[in-house]
């Protein structure tokens, strides 16, 4: 059994073959936990057929998702998972090269967690998050948003990215925290382990002037969260953790509508966001 620590979210892993395992720990490295974490979040037990040849691409949007009470179940060409709420989760894998089977194996890992994360509370969103003088600030939306062209930047006004596609946000303990996190991480910028107190959440709207605008209701805020929570969308009308969560977070989280141009200048605003 292999063990990891995602910025305070305890994951184990058993049966993975000895070669595929290597891969995870170098994708996982900076993440690694041992001993193993005493009661992690999710503990998966992973099927892998030998390696075996392309059946065409990888394509992680080929993955299909359904949902029985606490039940959720996850297929794509290269593996599935059924995942219980409670964190126990089953992952087999298809035939495939070994990479293609790592990256099943994480996608699946991913929509996992999504499932799971609500329970602690917590929630994994499509957003970025971008660090600045000590705190995070996460720009929700889906592809399209304007998340990597924000993201970067916000580097170029020094800020670090935390992340540019999913960003997991912990509910547990002392107010909103952006976690560090080693999920389908596309920026420039390591995954490193940490966690940043939540300043804002970021409602985006292009500008040819930078500007801080009031968040629309609490109800349309709520709405434009749900519709982007990755994995488990079909689930919002059937899963009491994952409505708690997402009432937990509009609750504890300001929001703001940030009307950004093309250059770093929206980071002073929010330096200056207070409260």
């Amino acid at each position: 059994m292999t063990g990891y620590d995602l910025s305070g979210i305890g994951v184990t892993v058993q049966g993975l073959p000895s070669d595929l395992a290597g891969l995870l720990d170098a994708a996982w490295a900076r993440f690694a936990a041992d001993p193993a974490p005493a009661a992690p979040l999710l503990r998966a037990r992973v099927e892998a057929a030998p390696p075996g040849p392309a059946g065409g691409p990888f394509g992680a949007k080929r993955m299909t998702a359904s949902f029985t009470g606490a039940t959720a179940r996850y297929a794509m060409p290269e593996g599935t998972a059924e995942v219980a709420q409670a964190g126990e989760a089953r992952i087999g894998l298809a035939a495939a090269p070994r990479p293609h089977q790592l990256f099943a194996f994480l996608n699946l890992v991913h929509a996992a967690l999504a499932w799971v994360l609500p329970t602690r509370p917590a929630l994994l969103l499509h957003a970025a998050a971008v660090e600045l003088e000590g705190r995070a600030f996460v720009l929700v939306g889906a592809e399209g948003a304007g998340k990597t062209t924000w993201a970067g930047l916000a580097r170029q006004a020094g800020g670090r990215v935390i992340h540019d596609d999913l960003v997991a946000i912990d509910l547990a303990g002392g107010g909103p925290h952006v976690l560090g996190w080693p999920v389908r991480n596309l920026s420039p910028d390591p995954a490193l382990p940490g966690r940043w107190p939540l300043a804002a959440l970021l409602l985006p709207r292009h500008a040819a002037a930078h500007a801080l605008e009031p968040a629309p209701p609490a109800l349309l805020v709520r709405a434009r969260l749900g519709a982007n929570v990755p994995f488990v969308t079909e689930a919002l009308g059937s899963s009491p953790p994952l409505h708690a969560a997402l009432d937990a977070l509009v609750a504890a989280a300001p929001a703001r509508t940030l009307a950004f141009a093309r250059d770093p200048g929206f980071a002073d605003l929010l330096r200056g966001l207070r409260g």
